[in-house]
Order: C-alpha cells, then sequence, then structure tokens
C-alpha cells in the first residue's frame, strides 16, 4: 500500500505522457466551446444593446 502511494505521482506522470493526444484534444475542445460560448454572449449582448439603443453610449469612450 505503501509503495502505491508513494508511486502514485510518477504513476500519473507517465500516464498523461502516454495519452498526452488524448489530453491536448480535451483541453482544445475545452477551450474552443468556452470561446464560441463567449461570442455568442457578446453578440448577445451587442443585440441587447441595440435594442434598448444603448449601443453608442456604452462603446463610446469617456471624453476628459
Amino acid at each position: 500500500m505503501p509503495d502505491k502511494i508513494r508511486n502514485f505521482p510518477y504513476n500519473a506522470i507517465s500516464h498523461v505522457e502516454r495519452h498526452r493526444a488524448k489530453y491536448a484534444a480535451g483541453a482544445t475542445f475545452v477551450a474552443t466551446v468556452w470561446l464560441f460560448n463567449k461570442i455568442d454572449r457578446k453578440a448577445q449582448w451587442d443585440a441587447f444593446l441595440e435594442e434598448k439603443g444603448l449601443t453608442d453610449e456604452f462603446y463610446t469612450p469617456f471624453e476628459d
């Protein structure tokens, strides 16, 4: 039992090294879904601002 606990970090590292393509594909998928979700929320926000007529007020920078 102590050997299993002591060897866990080494076993985990070797597992990730053997399956690195699967982990890379999973990380790429998650990042892509997150990005498209972010883009969709931005489009919804812009549509809301346009509907309320606040686009110019929201996107115009402050004037000093």
